[in-house]
This record gives C-alpha cells, sequence and structure tokens, in this order.
C-alpha cells in the first residue's frame, strides 16, 4: 500500500521529471498521462493508508474523497493524451501535474485555511496551463478571480479557526460573506461565474477544465467545513438561486455558438446550477449528490473539450460550417461528442442524467420546476445536436483530414465509460468501497 506521502509528492515529482522533455511532447505527453492514470488507479488504496503530519498540519485522504480524484486524474490523463496531437503548451505537461499536486493537498488538508492556501497556489498553477499569445489577458483575468475565490475560502477557514479558541473573536460577519463570495467564486455561480465560459473558447483545454472543473469539485468537497460558519438558512438559499439563475443563463448561452467549444463551456455552465440545486435543497445531506453530479460534468468536459481541438485541427475549425458533413472522416470523435453532450446536457441513458434525475427528485415536483427544468435542458441539448447533425452531410469539408484512429478510440471509451455510469450509477459507491 502506497503511503499518503509518498502519493501526495509523485505529481510534484512527475511535474520535475518531466520538465527537461516538456518540448517533445510525444514523450511528455503520454508519460503525464500515465502519472494521472497511476493516480486514479491508487487513490482507493492510498485512502486505506494513515494520515500523516506535515510540519503540524494533518492531511488525509477519506474513503468518500477517493472516488473523485479517479474522476479528476482520469480526465486529466485524457487531456494529455488529447494534447500530444493538438499541440499543446510545452508548459501544460509539467503544470498541470504540480497544479493537480495542490489540488491534491488540498482536498487532503486538516483545515480550510491550509486548503485555501494550497488552493491559491493551484489557481497559480492555472495560469501557466492558459497561457498562449492570444490568451495572456484572458489567463490573467481568470487567475485573479480565483486567487480572489481562493484567498476569501482562505479568510474563511481562518475566521473558522479563530472561533475556536479560548477567547474567540468576533470575526463571523466576515467569514460568513468570504465563504459565500469565495465560494461562489470557484465553482462559477452567478453572478459570480462569468469568467468560465470564455475558457471553452480558448486552445488550451487543460487550462479551462482545471480552471472550469476541478478546483469547483474540491471546493465543493470542502463544503462541509465552511456550511457552520455561513449559516443552515443562508447557504442553501444562496445555492438555490444562485443554482437557477446559473442553470438558465448557462442553458440560454448554450443556444447561441456555432463553435463546439463556445457550447460546451455553456452546457457546463447549466450543469454547475444542476449542482448546486442539490446543494441548495440540504447542503450537507446532499453535497454527496451535488459532487458526484459535477465529477461526471468533469469527465464530459474533458472528452469534448478534446473532441473540439481534434476536430479544428482536422478540419480547421469546430463550428458549424467547417464541420459540415465531417462524420465521413471523424466518425469515432464525432460519436465520442455525441455521448458526451447527451452526459453534459443530461439524457438517458448517460451519467449526467443519472444524477440530474436524482437531483430532480431532490427539488419541487410543481408543473411549472418540471417545465423549466425540461426547457433548460434543450438549451445544451440543441446547441450540441445542431452540430452533430451538420456532420452528417454528404459531402467532406475540402481540404480536411481524417482523425487519428487512436485518439478517437480513446475519446469513444470515454464516452462509453460515460454511458457505463449511466446504466450502473453505482460506480461511486463501488469505488468509496475499494477505499474503505
Amino acid at each position: 500500500m502506497m503511503p499518503l506521502t509518498a502519493w501526495l509528492a509523485v505529481p510534484f515529482v512527475a511535474a520535475l521529471l518531466l520538465w527537461p522533455v516538456r518540448r517533445v511532447r510525444q514523450i511528455a505527453a503520454p508519460l503525464a498521462a500515465l502519472v494521472y492514470l497511476a493516480l486514479a488507479a491508487t487513490a482507493p488504496f492510498v485512502a486505506r493508508s494513515e494520515a500523516i503530519d506535515v510540519l503540524g498540519r494533518a492531511f488525509d485522504l477519506s474513503a468518500a474523497q477517493a472516488p473523485y480524484v479517479c474522476f479528476l486524474a482520469v480526465g486529466l490523463a485524457l487531456l494529455m493524451a488529447g494534447g500530444a496531437f493538438v499541440q499543446e503548451s510545452a508548459l501544460v505537461w509539467p503544470g498541470s501535474l504540480a497544479t493537480f499536486g495542490f489540488m491534491l493537498g488540498a482536498l487532503c488538508a486538516g483545515s480550510a485555511q491550509l486548503a485555501g492556501a494550497l488552493l491559491s497556489l493551484a489557481a497559480i498553477g492555472v495560469a501557466f496551463c492558459l497561457l498562449a499569445p492570444d490568451t495572456s489577458e484572458l489567463a490573467m483575468r481568470t487567475v485573479i478571480v480565483l486567487l480572489c475565490g481562493t484567498l476569501l475560502v482562505l479568510l474563511a477557514g481562518w475566521t473558522a479557526q479563530s472561533s475556536q479558541l479560548e477567547h474567540p473573536l468576533s470575526l463571523s460577519p466576515i467569514g460568513r460573506g468570504a465563504a459565500l463570495i469565495g465560494m461562489g467564486l470557484l465553482l462559477g455561480l452567478f453572478p459570480f461565474g462569468f469568467w468560465a465560459p470564455p475558457l471553452g473558447r480558448v486552445e488550451r483545454p487543460t487550462g479551462a477544465f482545471l480552471a472550469v472543473c476541478a478546483i469547483g469539485l474540491v471546493a465543493s468537497l470542502r463544503m462541509a467545513e465552511l456550511s457552520g460558519l455561513v449559516g443552515q438558512e443562508l447557504l442553501p438559499t444562496v445555492f438555490r438561486w444562485g443554482g437557477l439563475i446559473t442553470f438558465c443563463l448557462g442553458a440560454v448561452g448554450a443556444l447561441l455558438p456555432d463553435r463546439l467549444s463556445a457550447v460546451v463551456g455553456y452546457a457546463a455552465m447549466a450543469d454547475l446550477g444542476v449542482a448546486a440545486l442539490a446543494m441548495g435543497v440540504a447542503p450537507l445531506e446532499n453535497v454527496d449528490l451535488a459532487t458526484q453530479h459535477l465529477a461526471y460534468r468533469a469527465v464530459a468536459c474533458a472528452l469534448l473539450w478534446v473532441a473540439a481541438r481534434v476536430l479544428a485541427k482536422c478540419f480547421g475549425a469546430d463550428d458549424l460550417r467547417s464541420l459540415n458533413g465531417a462524420f465521413s472522416r471523424a466518425p469515432l470523435t464525432l460519436t465520442a461528442v455525441l455521448l458526451g453532450g447527451m452526459s453534459l446536457s443530461g439524457l438517458p441513458p448517460m451519467a449526467g442524467f443519472a444524477s440530474r434525475s436524482a437531483i430532480l427528485g431532490l427539488t419541487s415536483a410543481s408543473p411549472w420546476w418540471s417545465t423549466l427544468w425540461a426547457l433548460g435542458t434543450l438549451g445544451p441539448v440543441w446547441g450540441l445536436a445542431r452540430i452533430v447533425i451538420a456532420s452528417w452531410g454528404p459531402t467532406p469539408p475540402p481540404g480536411s483530414r481524417r482523425e487519428p484512429l487512436w485518439l478517437g478510440v480513446l475519446l469513444l471509451v470515454t464516452g462509453l465509460a460515460l454511458l457505463a455510469g449511466g446504466i450502473w450509477p453505482n460506480v461511486v459507491a463501488w469505488l468509496s468501497s475499494l477505499a474503505s
């Protein structure tokens, strides 16, 4: 059994080893993917190991947290494999590993204060994964937003810790505001989430995944520590209305773009609203269901963003005009897009539908609510379906080339895994049983 200390050190050691070969993507990309797969495969067993103490700070990976590490690591492994073809930045291979290492440390940290500090370092790491000649302003804006969120979580954690002193300080109003705004920024909830959808349009899918999916999932797993600080009445209200507006804005936004990557960004925003609605019913009781939904969302986003970059590489762009008739030359990739889009939109029998239907059962069953839910689902469905349908045209685009077979197969396997997660929705419970 690998001790927790060695497991937490793996991403940083791998980042250092990959630094000399970072410009040779044919070597760096598959090695980084193998490291992520190793982290995913060992996470349930590392959760059985004892907690560790580093400089007086406790670190522990629980059985409930291990499955979500697996989901994030698998999504990052897919992004690394795809990066070998779509030519990600040379900083992505070591940068993403170091960033993920800080996220694992934040997940295992024994206090919200330490978790906020480690997430701040992870936010800086996201900048290295987003950097490109045409994305410097977007990368800087994203990092500023994420740093504000992590520092507010750090402040909230310090406030919660100070309240346990023998002579506690009267800082609960500050901590309450810091926790609410910090979680809203990291998750991307309305009105703090407008930074997230533009990331889907850039040519750095790994950075977008870390910022939009990974940090939010880690933050949601720390929800229990901050909920007592915010209050049992205020927190559900904020998540309920913030989730509802986020869901509606994402659904409307997904109707408009012609680019696959842009549609995915808004569909991910709508799906985040669904998870927030689960927390809005009862944050502590339903955080597991919400994080499970966010985990399925993360894998679907990784699949779709890699597929969008593959299609852009093969056909010149990932918009409607460029992909007209593309199915004959990229059948595996576009089939994977169909499966991943169905999961992200919450259609049966995909994994996203299994968790989304459970969340719908928690909310009001009134007719107007069910109608709003259905209309919100139609936005991402329409945005993704029109691109897939356009690809079924009779003539492939001139000057295009065929998809790489190995990457098409990998994307299709990931899509089928999301299908299996819908047919067998107890995969998270099974992974937790391995870790216990």
